[in-house]
């Protein structure tokens, strides 16, 4: 994800709200500092894995 407002590639998630129906991520440009919202939603009939792999680690089972 890129920011909406320079197109920077570098964004920092600063806080994370959980909602009933998905998430909220406020971030923050490192290049221009403008923050912004995205919301994550899960839709229906989505692929979801039971296994979240980690680059610099071994994959672990999700809720570990």
């Amino acid at each position: 994800m890129n920011c909406p407002s320079c197109n920077a590639p570098k964004l920092r998630t600063v806080e994370t709200f959980q909602w009933d129906d998905g998430t909220a991520r406020t971030k923050k440009c490192d290049a221009c500092g403008r923050r912004f919202i995205s919301v994550e939603q899960i839709q229906e009939g989505a692929f979801i894995p039971n296994v979240v792999r980690n680059a610099k680690r071994r994959p672990k089972p999700e809720g570990v």
